[in-house]
């Protein structure tokens, strides 16, 4: 089944959740994140901004699209 996932061309805030394992390690770790898409001064592209949070972790991560 194809899903359409238009959150990401659409300027707004959204806000996700969910569970990750690494390899050196069986725990799991819950993690959140928050996309924040502008649109660009001219209107025709999207800036965006991704954090991510995890448990147990302080500092939170940011990339710039």
């Amino acid at each position: 089944m194809k899903h359409q996932h238009r959150f990401i061309f659409q300027p707004k805030v959204w806000l996700g959740q969910g569970t990750i394992s690494l390899n050196v390690s069986t725990e799991k770790v819950n993690f959140y994140t928050r996309w924040s898409l502008l649109e660009s001064e001219d209107g025709r592209l999207l800036k965006a901004v991704q954090e991510i949070e995890m448990d147990g972790i302080s500092e939170v991560m940011k990339n710039h699209f």
